[in-house]
């Protein structure tokens, strides 16, 4: 990805922003307006905080910051994610409205944006520039894709690790790792130990990048003839630097929260959310999510994506980070709707790919036209059928009630 290169920005980005906060907020809105839930534990369990947080620092401001700092130490579910939620907080009161307006602008929103970016991206470096027409259906795509928004109007903050994905990914799509310099590994340790200290299942994540990254590197140094030792020695360094940095910042600011981890067998503790006994089984769950067409057209754009030089590497590396994150979560517990977050970035990328190439394929505006109206029909319906496989359903009986917390 050395040749992956920013461009100035234009009236597009613009245009994506102000599109994006508009359907975002009245997606958000018609949908909370619609529903009648009795929320469960998991749909209150960072309302509650949220809402707790919010009166605590009107009345006794260090008392809430001590409570945020012992949480980030001591639980398994910290209340850091909320923390900048709250300006919505003072807005709109303790509305169950106020607080998924507050995830859906604030994580999912910047989400969908860095998503977009980082497709846009992929897909502009290896051909003269993004057309209008394959840039629009990505960024359609990215913004109405179900499994981004099913854990947002649950209210679930856990895709905010998205934003920090993205960060990582821009960084490692710009200088290969064993040549970055000093400021992008504290960078690449600091946006690693963010997602991971908001939502400890994002150390998986972690996990597949150290993995990957190496393999990716040594593979790619291997294959160009690098025979220079200090090329592998920079690339096991700068790893080491990460790894060091990422370390550190979680003993020093998660302490005995560090400890516990290490300590405690959580194969055993989550052996009751693990709903398949096979990796097969446990394979069919991703289609089951993600949808069998829509998985389908990632696993093309997988494939393309490593037949095309320029982008080989890096496709390579999304790939084994994927399939390692798989494999150490499902050691522990099956994905539920939220964790699937985990594989999203990837999902999208090579989606956007395919995208990009079924277009290019086709010849002439007919084809075309085709193929784009077949493709959004589709995402739209897709949209649709997520949410209501999953229980986001609008209002759809008197009987059902909902709380507040």
């Amino acid at each position: 990805m050395n040749d992956v290169r920013s461009r100035p920005v234009n009236y597009r980005y613009l245009i994506t922003i102000l599109l994006s906060v508009v359907f975002v907020n009245a997606f958000t809105v018609y949908f909370i307006k619609q529903e009648r839930y009795i929320y469960n534990w998991d749909m209150l369990a960072y309302w509650d905080p949220y809402v707790e947080i919010g009166r605590s620092l009107l009345v006794s401001p260090l008392s809430a910051i001590k409570s945020i700092l012992l949480t980030v130490r001591y639980s398994d579910y910290n209340d850091l994610p909320v923390v900048p939620l709250l300006p919505f907080y003072y807005i709109f009161g303790e509305t169950r409205l106020g607080y998924i307006l507050a995830i859906s602008n604030i994580y999912l929103l910047p989400s969908i944006l860095i998503l977009t970016y980082i497709s846009e991206r992929i897909v502009g470096s290896y051909r003269q520039g993004v057309d209008l027409t394959v840039f629009s259906l990505i960024f359609v795509t990215i913004l109405i894709f179900g499994p981004l928004w099913i854990p947002s109007l649950r209210g679930y903050p856990d895709v905010l690790g998205l934003i920090f994905i993205g960060l990582v990914l821009l960084i490692y799509m710009g200088t290969p790792l064993e040549k970055q310099n000093v400021v992008l590994l504290l960078l690449t340790a600091v946006f690693l130990f963010i997602m991971a200290l908001n939502r400890r299942y994002y150390n998986f994540w972690v996990e597949g990048f150290f993995v990957a990254a190496f393999l990716e590197r040594f593979s790619s140094m291997l294959a160009s003839g690098t025979r220079n030792y200090r090329e592998y020695l920079n690339l096991i360094k700068n790893l080491f630097i990460i790894a060091v940095v990422f370390i550190l910042l979680g003993v020093v600011i998660t302490g005995p929260m560090i400890k516990r981890q290490l300590t405690t067998d959580w194969a055993e503790i989550y052996g009751a959310y693990q709903q398949s006994s096979s990796w097969l089984e446990r394979c069919l769950e991703f289609p089951k999510h993600f949808g069998l067409l829509y998985s389908a057209l990632a696993i093309i754009g997988l494939v393309i994506s490593i037949r095309i030089k320029r982008i080989r590497q890096f496709a390579i590396f999304l790939t084994l980070q994927t399939v390692v994150t798989i494999i150490a979560f499902t050691r522990v517990q099956s994905f539920d709707f939220h964790q699937y977050l985990l594989i999203c970035p990837a999902f999208l990328i090579f989606t956007a790919v395919f995208v990009d190439r079924s277009v290019s394929f086709l010849r002439g505006p007919l084809p075309r036209l085709v193929f784009i109206v077949l493709y959004l029909v589709f995402i739209v319906s897709m949209l649709s059928a997520t949410a209501r496989m999953f229980g986001c359903r609008p209002r759809s009986a008197k009987s059902d009630i909902t709380t507040s917390p």
